[in-house]
């Protein structure tokens, strides 16, 4: 289970309940911002991974180093 919401307890409270719910093996909660303490503690207590604006951020940028010797794909123009 994924979730893209703001960074509050109550995205953690309602993304926990999903994985029970779903019987999901695992639950993310991904925010551009940060979180509170109260959603990191109700997180680490229900197995939530709680992925940050700085974890973004390095995602970003491995990435970016990883694919920046990779060729752009090159779209064929298509016939209307």
């Amino acid at each position: 289970m994924l979730a893209l919401k703001p960074y509050s307890r109550t995205a953690v409270q309602e993304i926990a309940s999903a994985k029970s719910h779903y019987s999901a093996d695992e639950c993310w909660v991904i925010t551009n911002s940060f979180f509170t303490e109260p959603a990191k503690r109700l997180a680490s207590s229900n197995h939530v991974r709680l992925v940050d604006r700085d974890q973004l951020i390095d995602w970003i940028l491995t990435l970016k180093k990883k694919t920046a010797d990779v060729p752009p794909i090159q779209e064929t123009p298509r016939k209307l």
